[in-house]
């Protein structure tokens, strides 16, 4: 184990000590930072304010230099970071190299539908009793003689939340949670990542200015997907979306960057070369909620991925999306 420089460790005490001189204090953080710490780091409110405030009391914590920050500053800030919060997000990434967590101690990312309850009836309510940024999104089950029965999609760190406040509200309470098994879909704003056969996190497919951007987004629709297996057929999509076979438009499409390989009983796009084609077809999702059944559909076993799509007869191509199977990510 490497010696601790005690000069340095005094030295950067001191700078911190310097510069936050006066800021020892318990006013609360302003509601952009903590707006901030909650979107980048899925605190609810009180512990992204708390965050904020054991971070500026603490004089052993290690601050980038002036030459580092105008480095990255470009990126991180289209990212929504600032110098403060990008400081945290290298703490974290230390403390999960030198301290990583145990599978039992490991967050839980998947998503979850909760079936609302007299103590919880609203999404508005969840928002407020967790501190929740945004209201979760409300789904309409099965109609039963009391009406339609209604969900609230949660992440997993809500809903361990959720069980503990009704189980303190009474103990005989049992609440419903149906874990949502789907395609994973997170695309950077600040780069290309992800994309079929490209390391897109790599600096040469970040953005080189602040009015560029990556497409698709996030949440743009209409957008093109590019199936090639059981999903390239009009029939199957049909009763998947619940749209009439007719409105099922299907064309010829292919896409570079990967290869198909097996899956059990099933064909899987892994990333390959850049000069690896692979023959499907192309159909363009009108919504989010064509998405998501697409998205269910083909579990999280894979994961949506931005992709070149050239169609057949356009004589050109258009930047679409699809689905990825997650043992080609990247190491």
């Amino acid at each position: 184990m490497e010696d601790i420089n005690l000069f340095d460790e005094l030295k950067q005490m001191a700078q911190n000590a310097t510069e936050d001189a006066g800021s020892f204090t318990d006013e609360e953080p302003s509601t952009d930072q903590i707006a901030r710490w909650q979107h980048l780091f899925h605190h609810s409110r009180t512990d992204a304010a708390k965050h904020i405030k054991q971070q500026r009391n603490d004089l052993n914590r290690h601050r980038v230099s002036d030459y580092h920050w105008k480095y990255v500053q470009l990126d991180k800030e289209a990212a929504g970071y600032d110098r403060e919060a990008y400081e945290h997000d290298l703490q974290l990434a230390v403390d999960r190299a030198l301290h990583p967590l145990t599978p039992e101690e490991a967050p839980d990312t998947a998503s979850y539908l909760f079936k609302l309850t007299p103590l919880l009836a609203s999404a508005a309510a969840i928002q407020t009793a967790f501190d929740l940024p945004t209201a979760p999104a409300v789904r309409h089950g099965a109609e039963s003689e009391a009406g339609f029965v209604r969900f609230a999609e949660v992440d997993g760190r809500t809903k361990n939340a959720i069980k503990a406040y009704l189980h303190e509200a009474d103990p005989t309470l049992r609440s419903m949670f149906i874990r949502i098994c789907k395609a994973a879909k997170d695309f950077s704003s600040t780069s290309s990542h992800p994309t079929l056969g490209v390391e897109s996190s790599l600096p040469q497919h970040r953005l080189s200015c602040r009015d560029a951007e990556h497409l698709p987004a996030q949440n743009e629709f209409p957008v093109w997907y590019f199936f090639y297996g059981s999903l390239a057929d009009d029939a199957r999509l049909s009763r998947l979306l619940g749209v009439a076979e007719a409105g099922v438009v299907l064309k010829g499409a292919r896409v570079a960057g990967g290869v198909l390989t097996r899956w059990g009983d099933y064909k899987a796009l892994v990333d390959g070369p850049a000069d690896a084609w692979v023959d499907g077809v192309a159909f363009e999702v009108r919504d989010q909620e064509q998405e998501d059944a697409l998205r269910v559909y083909e579990t999280e076993a894979y994961e949506v991925v931005r992709c070149g799509i050239s169609v057949d007869g356009s004589g050109g191509r258009v930047q679409g999306c699809t689905f990825r199977h997650v043992a080609s990510v990247w190491k």
